[in-house]
């Protein structure tokens, strides 16, 4: 079963499972002449200092992809504190490098992409390609797979969530509730929040160490790398413990941080996911960063 279906079968609600659905992007025929098209300002960053944290996991169990964990090195950069917003998108698509994309839900175009009620909403259904092409508009680029989970656990500790290791709830993050009993204990939560993306500027009381909003839940992200299962191995590849910025090639990117459609276990700052880069998803965005501190 491949971790897209298993997704899809962790999703407990039905709508749920149904809008989970890996699509295979397509030229957009969308026709657009709305007002709701126009300049919009880039997200603001947050500068992460140049120094060492813990990457990765020690704990036992299926994700044998987060190990072993490593101290990794990374200069400084500033990543953006929100998500990539609907509006922020569109104006991409009105200055002409990007294309609009093809949501499948919830809402299609003009129930949520093009629906100013959700400016301020992460967009979704864009490929990495699309995700990548936003960031250089911008003057940026996505971050590495070390740079997002940095920005998300801090330095301090080897914390599994932004703001500690304590579970989320409704309360801390935008996360899913699947049918509990189909699941491990330790894969349940204990409450059903949205099954929606919220608006990126929710959850400011659970942003990670350095400020960054929404690293657990409401979307999962795109990153810079190629996903490789044995890439914290530094046996397999050395130099990995100082700026990594993954495999030079690969079949799928890295997607991290979970979505409104994860379980716990799934919104770990930890755990990596993995996408085709030319895949949509309803649960997929991203944010951007840049080298530097941003200032």
């Amino acid at each position: 079963m491949t971790r897209a279906a298993r997704r899809c079968a962790r999703v407990g609600l039905a709508a749920l499972a149904a809008l989970a659905t890996v699509v295979c992007a397509a030229k957009n025929p969308f026709q657009f002449s709305s007002a709701v098209y126009h300049n919009s300002p880039a997200s603001p960053v947050v500068a992460v200092p140049a120094g060492d944290f813990l990457m990765g996991s020690t704990s036992a169990g299926p994700f044998v992809d987060e190990q072993p964990q490593r101290t990794v090195y990374l200069d400084a950069y500033a990543i953006e504190v929100t998500e990539t917003t609907n509006v922020q998108y569109r104006a991409c698509v009105y200055a002409g490098p990007c294309i609009d994309p093809l949501p499948s839900g919830p809402g299609g175009q003009n129930g949520y992409y093009t629906n100013p009620s959700y400016d301020d909403y992460p967009v979704v259904d864009v490929t990495w390609n699309m995700a990548d092409q936003y960031c250089r508009w911008r003057g940026r680029r996505l971050p590495t797979e070390a740079e997002w989970e940095k920005a998300a656990r801090g330095a301090a500790d080897d914390r599994d969530y932004p703001w500690g290791w304590a579970e989320p709830t409704c309360d801390l993050a935008d996360v899913a509730n699947p049918l509990a009993d189909s699941l491990a204990p330790d894969a349940r939560v204990h409450e059903t929040c949205y099954a929606f993306p919220v608006g990126v500027e929710s959850y400011a009381a659970s942003a990670s160490p350095y400020g960054a909003l929404n690293m657990t839940g409401n979307v999962a992200e795109w990153v810079a790398d190629f996903y490789a299962d044995d890439y914290y191995d530094a046996a397999a590849w050395p130099g990995n413990g100082v700026n990594p910025t993954g495999p030079p090639t690969g079949d799928e990117k890295v997607v991290r941080g979970g979505s409104y459609a994860d379980t716990a276990i799934y919104t770990r700052v930890e755990y990596r996911d993995h996408h085709p880069p030319g895949a949509t998803n309803i649960t997929i965005g991203f944010r951007c960063a840049q080298d530097g501190s941003g200032r």
